[in-house]
């Protein structure tokens, strides 16, 4: 690789199931930036296998997508996304919507066992890949895509989404301006969208992690000068009991560009008693389970279980009886006081009328 250019970050794993991992890193050759090789070394760095990838290839990726054990190395080669065994040379090969120059993701987003190979080329075509068939699903608002999508399962519904951060390009100045984070469902499709504010560009990645220990993942990304950590689509619920009331409110930190169509659903042992769309709701309700849920285009986002006891119902009704008990003795006793007042005032009145 002497005289070379790196691309992109080596990926390490055990190519030819030794027990050892191997590193396995993209290179062009000097002066030649779209002749491509890939390198595999072993641990000390020695040279032990090496393949022609031409074109001008993203980076790389490893997984076992054909369940032998043995992971292979998947990359893209210009309008292709393309799989090579170590020391054999190419399993597959399929064409792609775009050409690649970013790293593929791997995950299995339809949930039938097998991985499916994500990735978005440079003119903005987000491609599902069903190894070893592919497929574009959907076209992206961008027009260059250098970074890795990013899979996870951030609302906690059991199904994955991708996220990706793209530049908002500037066709006048050649060049990015800004730049959006894009969550997507498992079937391309944008559900919602963050603009990051990011004049000085910002392709890193997404970073998705629990980083507060709540069971929730947080997406950390660079807004500008900062590093900001969102919940999620960074939207909030908020539910408090108060006798046989539930007081839910609900809102955005950081308002989507792309807002999502939001409502509450309140529900009992399973059955829905309500969908909200208010953003400060007072539900009066009786002595038992009920979960709050913040819908998202439809879609669970957050829920909070909250237990309303009959004990707190009873004291709210016995408050509101000692108040209503107040109440009306306050009354009685002005009416006595207004009537005491009105018959001293019709006395006087009789007796400078006699005099």
């Amino acid at each position: 690789m002497n005289g070379g250019f790196i691309v992109r970050n080596p990926v390490i794993a055990d190519l030819n199931g030794d027990g050892r991992p191997e590193i396995a890193v993209m290179a062009s050759r000097l002066f030649h930036w779209e002749d491509r090789y890939i390198y595999v070394l072993d641990g000390s760095g020695k040279l032990k296998w090496s393949i022609g990838a031409s074109a001008t290839g993203g980076g790389l990726s490893a997984y076992d997508l054909n369940g032998n054990g043995i992971p292979e190395i998947i990359f893209g080669c210009g309008e292709a996304l393309c799989a090579v065994e170590y020391g054999k040379g190419m399993a597959w090969s399929v064409g792609v919507t775009g050409n690649v120059t970013g790293s593929p993701s791997i995950a299995d987003l339809d949930g039938d066992g097998r991985p499916e190979i994500i990735l978005i080329t440079k003119e903005g075509c987000l491609n599902i890949v069903h190894p070893p068939t592919g497929k574009a699903r959907a076209k992206l608002p961008t027009e260059q895509v250098t970074q890795l999508p990013v899979v996870a399962d951030i609302d906690g519904d059991g199904e994955p989404e991708i996220l990706c951060i793209l530049p908002v390009w500037d066709r006048a100045r050649g060049h990015d301006v800004d730049a959006m984070l894009y969550v997507l469902n498992s079937g391309g499709s944008v559900e919602w969208s963050l603009d990051l504010h990011n004049v000085a560009g910002g392709l890193e990645a997404p970073v998705v992690a629990d980083i507060d220990g709540d069971g929730e993942l947080e997406i950390l990304v660079r807004r500008y000068n900062r590093l900001v950590a969102l919940d999620s689509a960074d939207a909030y619920l908020n539910v408090t009991p108060s006798g046989p009331y539930l007081n839910v409110t609900w809102g955005f930190r950081i308002e989507p560009l792309n807002r999502p169509e939001v409502a509450v659903q309140v529900s009992e042992d399973g059955r829905t008693l309500a969908v909200f769309k208010a953003r400060e709701i007072r539900i009066k309700v009786g002595p038992g389970s009920y979960r709050i849920t913040l819908l998202m285009n439809g879609r669970p986002f957050k829920a909070v279980e909250v237990e309303i006891s009959q004990e707190s119902v009873s004291k709210t009704s016995q408050l509101t009886g000692r108040l209503a008990c107040a109440l009306a003795a306050m009354i009685i006793l002005l009416l006595v006081i207004t009537s005491v007042v009105w018959r001293v005032r019709r006395k006087r009145s009789s007796r400078l009328g006699t005099s």
